[in-house]
């Protein structure tokens, strides 16, 4: 066998290991959503009665109020003083119930539901990420006693997928950098490319959502949309920004996976670059304050 056949027959290879690699991971995304779906009737069933019970709560008092205020001006009996006496006091209940409903977590009193089906999606999909954008949260004790369970489980799923999308974002790259040729690029399981290379990959990786944010959340503009991809796929999650719609956060999951194994990878290239730096300046730093920073060799067993 020629040097060429050699190399051909390895590409063959290497190709079969990538689509395999894919079906493997195929198979665990649907067991992903399942389990994601499964833990999205959960929180929905333990958070979403006590949001409705609250929601009933404060539209009784409100309806109360209003109608209260239509008698009172309807009467011809009330005196100016009892019928402001009276609002009053309808007026501060109708208040102690906003406020019990807002310490309670619920920020929203229209008929539009926090915990809707997609919602609880949402909410599933951030704690097995990590990302954890804040923006709805549990309330009840069994809503977070679900979310510690849930975490405990999905978190480690979520890392078992992300592993396997990094291995198909890692041998799916190099087999496009070495299609030309043996470049030096090992192909393998681990993201380990130049740091430019890297990089450049996630910059052009980001594009799409960047845009596609941008048109779609009018009111970030094109810097606030490539936050957005960042604090996600880096799992920072600061919720200052978030998708008015989790329909589009479900849609864009793949995508975001991709990019949170995209991501992880460089930065831990990001690590790498700088251990050297972070050890000369810890040794330089720590013979300025006299502190000694080099671990003594272990003594040898008698």
């Amino acid at each position: 066998m020629t040097e060429i056949d050699s190399i051909v027959a390895e590409r063959t290879h290497q190709k079969f290991l990538l689509r395999a690699t894919i079906r493997r991971f195929c198979v665990r995304l649907f067991i992903l959503y399942f389990f994601t779906v499964s833990g999205a009737f959960l929180f929905r069933w333990a958070e979403g009665m006590r949001e409705l019970e609250f929601k009933c709560g404060v539209k009784k008092v409100r309806r109360d109020f209003l109608d209260t205020l239509w008698q009172g001006s309807q009467s011809s009996y009330m005196k100016e003083e009892d019928w402001k006496s009276l609002a009053r006091r309808r007026l501060l209940k109708f208040e102690e119930e906003l406020h019990g409903a807002f310490e309670a977590g619920i920020n929203s009193y229209s008929g539009q539901k926090s915990w809707s089906f997609l919602n609880a999606i949402f909410y599933a999909i951030t704690i097995m990420t990590t990302i954890g954008y804040g923006h709805i949260t549990p309330i009840t004790a069994l809503g977070k006693l679900l979310t510690v369970l849930y975490a405990l489980i999905g978190i480690p799923i979520f890392s078992i997928i992300l592993g396997d999308a990094t291995k198909v974002i890692s041998r799916g790259i190099k087999l496009f950098l070495t299609r030309n040729g043996d470049s030096g690029i090992v192909i393998d399981d681990e993201l380990r490319l130049p740091l430019k290379t890297a990089l450049l990959a996630l910059f052009l990786y980001s594009v799409p959502g960047t845009i596609f944010f941008y048109l779609w959340e009018t009111d970030w503009g094109m810097m606030g949309s490539f936050y957005f991809f960042f604090v996600s796929t880096s799992t920072i999650g600061f919720g200052d920004l978030v998708p008015q719609s989790p329909l589009i956060v479900v849609i864009f999951s793949v995508y975001f996976l991709f990019g949170l194994a995209l991501t992880a990878g460089v930065l831990s290239l990001i690590q790498e670059k700088l251990e050297n730096v972070m050890r000369v300046l810890t040794d330089y730093v720590g013979d300025i304050l006299g502190v000694t920073t080099q671990c003594p060799a272990p003594h040898p067993r008698e």
